[in-house]
């Protein structure tokens, strides 16, 4: 299987997983929400709606850019790659 000489199968279910769940808690600090437990129609926010990022903003990119660089500092302060 093309995915296992990729990388092991733990290590992939874990990529995709830890993917999964970063997704849905940035989308929770947006002004809408996110359906955590789809299909109930709670929408789940972590914090208030008046201090939500509202999706496509200028405070968003800058969000995006700050833990863009985050990411890659620590990918090569650690040696990931």
């Amino acid at each position: 299987m093309i995915g296992n000489q990729i990388c092991g199968r733990s290590e992939c279910y874990a990529a995709f997983l830890l993917g999964y769940l970063s997704h849905m808690v940035a989308d929770s600090l947006t002004e809408s929400g996110v359906q955590w437990f789809y299909p109930y129609t709670w929408q789940i926010r972590f914090v208030p709606k008046a201090i939500a990022v509202r999706t496509g903003s200028m405070y968003e990119m800058m969000l995006l850019g700050v833990l863009a660089l985050v990411l890659i500092g620590s990918v090569l302060f650690f040696g990931i790659i």
